[in-house]
C-alpha cells in the first residue's frame, strides 16, 4: 500500500500554512523517514528582493514575451495547486511544450524543476507514474514525452484523469488528492500535444536566446524566494482570494465573446489572478513584475490560449487552403522551390520547397509561412492533412508528421532534412504548368 506523506499549502489552526520537508521539498520519498514538516524560514526584505531579482532573471533567456508571461505564470500558479483547488479554481488542463532542440530543453529542464525534482518519462511504469502523481505537491510535474506505446496511452489517461477529477486513484482502491500542476516537454509534430486536455504551445529557436539558456542552465534552487513568496501568501491569503475572484470574472467575459471552453476560461481566469497577486508581492519587494511579463501580456497570453487548440477547430477545407497558399508563394518566389535530392546552398529566408514526382515536401519554416500566409493553426493543417492521407515518406518517429529527405547542394555536400510530404495531387492543378524550380 503506497500511502504518500506530503507537506506544502495546508490548514493549521484555521490558517493556511506553507511547510517542507528538509531540502525544502514538498513530498517525501518512499526510503525518507517520516518527519514532521515545518516552514521555512522567512528572509529578510535585501534577500527576498535580491532573490526574485534572480528568479526574473531566470526566465529572461526567452525572449518570446508571450512565451515567457505564460510559464512563468504558470510555474508560479502550481506553487498554489492545493489553494487552487481548495477554493475550486481548479486547472483541468496541461501545457504540452513543443521544444525546437536540446539546448532549450535543457534549460526549460532546470528552470521549471522544482529543487531539481525529477522529470518524469512519459514511458515510466504505470504505478510507477500513479506515485508520482500522488506525491506532487504544490510544484510543477513535469513529464518528458517519449516514444508511444502502451504505458505512454495508460500513462496519459492517468494524468488526463487526475486532472479533471483533482484526484490520484491509488492501487487497491486508494485515492488520494491531486494536487499539482502538470508540464510536458515534448517535441515538434508530436500528436499527443493534440489531447483536449493539453494547452498546446509551439516554441521556434528564435523564442529563447539559446547562449543565455547555457548560462542560466546552472543557476540552481531559490529557495529563499519560494520562502519569501510563502511567507507574503501566508499574511495575505485574502488578497490571493480577492485576485482569483477578480480574473475568474474578467476571464469568464473574455471566453463568453471569444467562444472558449470553459476549462480555457478557467486556466485564464486563474493565471489573471494569479499574475495579479504577483504584482502586488513583486511590488512588496520594491520590483515591478512588469520587466518578467510586460505590459501587454494579457493579449498576448489570450492569444496564445486561443492558437493553441483551447477550443476545437474545424479543419474542413484546410488542405485546400494550404495548398492555394503554397502555390501562390511558390510562384511568387517567396518559398525556393528545389528537385527532390538537390537543396540550397544558402538558406533562403522564408523556407524551402523539395519536389518529386509524388510529393512536395515542405521544409518548417515553409510551412509555418505558407500556414501564416492562410491565417490558419498549423497543428489543425497537420492533423488534417494526415486524417485524410495526404502525407507521404516514412515518419521520422511514431509520433512526428515528418519525413527525412536527403539532400546535396551545389557543392556536393549532403545535409539530412525533416520535412512535411505532401501528396503532389492536392498541390498541382490539372491543367495548369507546374511552378519553375529555383
Amino acid at each position: 500500500l503506497y500511502i504518500p506523506f506530503l507537506a506544502g499549502w495546508g490548514k493549521l489552526e484555521d490558517q493556511w500554512k506553507f511547510r517542507i520537508f528538509p531540502g525544502f521539498r514538498t513530498g517525501g520519498s518512499r526510503s525518507a523517514q517520516i518527519q514532521e514538516p515545518e516552514q521555512p524560514k522567512t528572509p529578510p526584505f535585501t534577500a527576498a528582493h535580491t532573490a526574485a531579482e534572480e528568479q526574473m532573471k531566470a526566465f529572461s533567456a526567452i525572449v518570446n514575451p508571450a512565451l515567457r508571461s505564460l510559464l512563468f505564470l504558470w510555474f508560479h500558479s502550481s506553487f498554489f495547486a492545493t489553494l487552487l483547488n481548495e477554493w475550486q479554481y481548479h486547472i483541468p488542463k496541461a501545457l504540452y511544450l513543443s521544444i525546437p532542440g536540446g539546448t532549450a530543453e535543457c534549460y526549460l529542464t532546470e528552470l521549471l524543476s522544482f529543487n531539481n525534482e525529477a522529470i518524469v518519462p512519459l514511458s515510466a511504469d504505470p504505478a510507477e507514474f500513479c506515485r508520482h502523481l500522488a506525491g506532487c505537491k504544490d510544484h510543477l510535474l513535469l513529464v518528458r514525452e517519449t516514444d508511444v506505446g502502451k504505458s505512454c496511452l495508460k500513462n496519459l489517461e492517468q494524468l488526463s484523469a487526475a486532472q479533471n477529477t483533482g484526484c490520484v486513484h491509488l492501487p487497491g482502491d486508494n485515492t488520494v488528492p491531486f494536487h499539482a500542476l502538470s508540464v510536458v516537454l515534448g517535441r515538434e509534430d508530436s500528436p499527443l500535444g493534440e489531447w483536449t486536455e493539453m494547452v498546446l504551445i509551439y516554441m521556434e529557436k528564435g523564442d529563447f536566446d539559446l547562449t543565455l539558456c547555457e548560462q542560466l542552465c546552472s543557476d540552481g534552487f531559490k529557495a529563499e524566494y519560494w520562502s519569501a513568496l510563502a511567507a507574503y501568501t501566508e499574511q495575505h491569503i485574502s488578497d490571493l482570494q480577492r485576485c482569483l475572484q477578480q480574473g475568474g470574472i474578467s476571464a469568464r467575459r473574455v471566453a463568453d465573446d471569444l467562444e472558449l471552453s470553459t476549462d480555457c476560461g478557467s486556466v485564464l481566469g486563474v493565471l489573471r489572478g494569479v499574475a495579479s497577486f504577483l504584482t502586488e508581492f513583486y511590488t512588496s519587494v520594491s520590483l515591478s513584475l512588469g520587466e518578467v511579463i510586460g505590459d501587454t501580456w494579457e493579449d498576448e497570453l489570450i492569444q496564445a490560449l486561443v492558437t493553441s487548440s483551447c477550443r476545437p477547430e474545424l479543419t474542413d477545407g484546410l488542405a485546400e487552403l494550404f495548398a492555394k497558399a503554397a502555390r501562390k508563394l511558390i510562384r511568387e518566389k517567396k518559398l525556393a522551390l528545389y528537385q527532390w535530392g538537390q537543396s540550397w546552398t544558402q538558406q533562403p529566408p522564408y523556407g524551402a520547397v523539395y519536389r518529386s514526382t509524388e510529393a512536395y515536401a515542405f521544409d518548417r519554416a515553409a510551412f509555418q509561412a505558407i500556414c501564416l500566409e492562410t491565417d490558419c493553426d498549423p497543428a489543425a493543417v497537420k492533423r488534417e492533412l494526415a486524417r485524410r492521407g495526404l502525407l507521404k515518406g516514412k515518419r521520422t518517429n511514431a509520433a512526428s508528421y515528418t519525413t527525412r529527405l536527403s539532400a546535396r547542394n551545389a557543392y556536393g555536400q549532403r545535409r539530412y532534412l525533416q520535412v512535411y510530404s505532401v501528396d503532389r495531387q492536392l498541390i498541382d492543378v490539372p491543367g495548369e504548368p507546374s511552378p519553375e524550380l529555383s
